[in-house]
């Protein structure tokens, strides 16, 4: 059976058949009654046809078995979910930390708690913006305000920082939704285990 070649141009999708020419026919026929959800069948059969796509953009369209195209495909999900989680956090600067007659100030609560590390810090910050300012709706913007009304350094990653003090290995936070609220463990490490006992 001869060869043939076959060219289709679908939306932004290019796809180009070659292989035995009963074969591209059936392909082609498949194709006008099924969709091109059908190529994927064939593709699996490990038939002697060839499939090219090119600018594929849609996820539910057929995967290319070009390793190259794989590849491109594969970096651009991984921008984009860099895209995703380069939060750059903002100041509030209408939160007011400095206290009140009848609430202590970040900077007193900060001095009495003692926190050492970065996951223990946010667990602080979050636990004062709780419960010493009754903030309803915390986010990642008002623990970075925390940090530089302490003056001290922030996380390189503040985002990862919260997913870290969220995390089962911590449970100090909960997190949904962009919005941020101390769980029972991290209430308890805060009222109970801050400051850390010398040799603990």
């Amino acid at each position: 059976m001869s060869e043939m070649q076959l060219k289709l141009i679908i939306g932004n999708v290019e796809i180009n058949l070659q292989g035995e020419g009963a074969l591209v026919h059936t392909i082609l026929n498949e194709l006008r009654n099924e969709g091109l959800g059908q190529l994927a069948l064939f593709r699996d059969k490990k038939t002697s046809a060839e499939f090219n796509f090119d600018n594929e953009e849609d996820d539910n369209l057929p995967k290319t078995s070009d390793p190259t195209a794989a590849e491109d495909t594969q970096a651009k999900q991984k921008n984009r979910k860099k895209r995703n989680v380069s939060v750059k956090p903002q100041l509030i600067k209408e939160l007011d930390l400095r206290g009140t007659d009848e609430k202590t100030s970040l900077r007193n609560f900060f001095m009495e708690k003692q926190p050492s590390t970065n996951i223990q810090r946010t667990t602080v910050f979050v636990y004062y913006l709780q419960y010493k300012l009754n903030i309803p709706n915390i986010t990642i913007d008002h623990v970075f305000t925390c940090y530089k009304e302490m003056g001290i350094r922030e996380p390189e990653n503040l985002v990862q920082n919260i997913s870290d003090t969220a995390s089962s290995r911590y449970g100090y936070i909960d997190r949904q939704g962009g919005k941020l609220t101390m769980s029972v463990k991290g209430r308890n490490f805060v009222e109970h285990d801050l400051p850390e006992k010398e040799g603990k």
